[in-house]
């Protein structure tokens, strides 16, 4: 029988998938991230396996614990298509396709700059990227690593 707060089969301290790996419910999982220090959290998995719901559910709980300035929505199926409410949470005019990440990105990093040369907090920001194709200098790397200093959570599927 699983454990209440994990996916294991009864330890109670999740599942150890590789030495320091385990996997986590999300109300456990969002337990265990200090949304106050921004991160990036990844999946990688095959097509069609849920990944986007997976997101959505991830997302939703992140929500209940902290409060962003904004979000922003990567993902070439939510904008395209009128029928998918995968990113509801998400304002339309707040979802991008996949051709528009640098020119956003860059006006998000521009604002956060601003406010911190003019010594305001800076916003707090949500980014999905959902199913995108990684290339190479495409500027994800540095966000990987300098987000944080931004004041932006990324979400990242590929």
């Amino acid at each position: 029988m699983p454990c209440e707060n994990c996916l294991c089969k009864g330890c109670n301290e999740g599942t150890k998938l590789a030495p320091d790996l385990k996997v986590y419910s999300y109300s456990n999982l969002i337990g265990k991230i200090d949304l106050d220090r921004n991160c990036m959290i990844l999946y990688i998995s095959g097509r069609n396996s849920g990944k986007s719901f997976s997101i959505q559910n991830l997302v939703y709980e992140m929500m209940k614990h902290k409060d962003y300035d904004a979000i922003y929505c990567f993902s070439e199926t939510a904008r395209l298509s009128s029928v998918d409410t995968s990113y509801g949470f998400v304002p339309k005019e707040f979802i991008f396709r996949n051709n528009e990440i640098l020119q956003v990105m860059e006006q998000i990093i521009y604002v956060q700059k601003l406010r911190a040369e003019q010594k305001k907090a800076a916003l707090s920001i949500l980014v999905i990227f959902d199913d995108i194709e990684i290339e190479k200098n495409s500027g994800l790397d540095a966000l990987a690593v300098r987000g944080r200093h931004f004041g932006l959570t990324v979400v990242l599927s590929s």
